[in-house]
């Protein structure tokens, strides 16, 4: 049997998007490497496309990254003065790192005190209520909103069913009986919200995830801060989520490029936005293949394993908080009935869809900000 696994510590796992650069080829980022530090040896996440004229408006381009919830996170922001330019950066920066310790489920692997994680004392408490910020009450109230309202194709009561699959330690395929048992512990639906008092609880066998949500949540918040800093054109890139603020300095829409998403460092297609969101979910995140089959680690919650028949799929909304939850939520429901689901919801989110023979198509409203540059 050959077995090869990409994304938690070994080879490289590429993230979901990649911002364009007209110029020349985009390096990627080596998103859940272990030498974080010479990430710039691995591949770049994103890279900004600079053919634009940074004095326009007195407006000067400084660029920013560090490394939270996972991923390498990079800040393009536009400014007449550096030191403010500096502050909001730090402000965003903290932002994630904040929500990043509040939404941790393994926090006692990663922080000097796992008590910081909301998640984590939920997750730990025996089922008893555990009082939370109203961050994670926000993320948890929608994310229990799009489970129930998309059948249970959201799901983010079953990190234990995730557990099985090791995608963190060791790949390996669970037999169907382990599936069906740890399925049967629990899902969002074992998870009760106290709203007034502040507080949740979970059935014992259920275990919180927030791992498609905390991070849409926290570019959202950041990209908040930074417009609250009097910050009116930049990026936030935040591997997979990607928040315009405004349009480019000289009024024209941001480009967006989607991830190949069989070839690390080519772009399958071109969105041009402002003021948006594009948020990608794909099956190249983190995954491993055995004898040739590929395992991704988004989990149909269905049935517990790994969804197949999608490539990516990535949304364009005004919400990166909603984006980050529908693109999963799209992903795993697949096109058609990805497509009609996000028909019936607010706001007009839209889609880019791509399967497995890399065939890509659009919801309507975004047809005519789309370019497809190969596939």
């Amino acid at each position: 049997m050959s077995d090869r696994f990409y994304g938690a510590t070994t080879l490289l796992c590429a993230t979901a998007l990649l911002a364009v650069v007209l110029t020349g080829s985009a390096p990627q980022i080596n998103e859940y490497g272990e030498e974080h530090a010479k990430v710039y040896e691995h591949e770049y996440d994103h890279e900004l496309d600079k053919t634009y004229e940074y004095e326009h408006e007195k407006k000067h381009e400084f660029n920013y990254e560090f490394f939270a919830m996972d991923t390498v996170i990079m800040l393009t922001i536009y400014s007449n003065n550096k030191s403010e330019a500096d502050m909001a950066a730090q402000a965003a920066e903290s932002e994630f790192r904040r929500l990043n310790d509040l939404s941790d489920r393994f926090a006692g692997e990663n922080l000097l005190e796992p008590g910081v994680s909301d998640v984590y004392r939920v997750n730990n408490a025996g089922g008893e209520w555990v009082k939370v910020s109203q961050d994670i009450l926000e993320m948890v109230m929608l994310a229990i909103y799009y489970g129930e309202a998309s059948g249970g194709a959201f799901d983010i009561g079953i990190g234990a069913v995730s557990d099985l699959w090791g995608f963190r330690t060791s790949p390996r395929i669970p037999v169907d009986e382990e599936l069906e048992g740890t399925l049967a512990l629990g899902s969002f639906r074992d998870i009760e919200i106290d709203e007034g008092q502040g507080r949740i609880r979970i059935g014992k066998g259920a275990i919180m995830d927030l791992g498609g949500v905390a991070k849409g949540y926290a570019t959202e918040s950041a990209a908040g801060i930074l417009r609250g800093m009097g910050i009116e054109h930049g990026i936030i890139n935040a591997g997979g989520n990607v928040y315009a603020i405004g349009a480019k300095p000289d009024g024209s829409p941001w480009k967006v490029g989607i991830r190949h998403p069989r070839d690390a460092q080519g772009v399958i297609a071109i969105v041009y936005v402002k003021d948006k969101a594009v948020v990608t979910s794909g099956d190249y995140e983190k995954y491993f293949e055995v004898d040739g089959q590929r395992y991704c680690h988004i989990l149909d919650p269905k049935t517990g394993k790994p969804v197949v028949g999608a490539a990516s799929a990535t949304i364009i909304d005004d919400s990166a908080f909603r984006a980050d939850i529908l693109s999963t939520t799209v992903f795993v429901l697949g096109r058609v009935a990805g497509e009609e689901f996000l028909n019936a919801e607010d706001g007009s989110p839209e889609a880019l869809f791509i399967d497995y023979g890399l065939n890509v198509s659009s919801t309507e409203g975004i047809a005519d900000s789309v370019v497809i540059v190969q596939n």
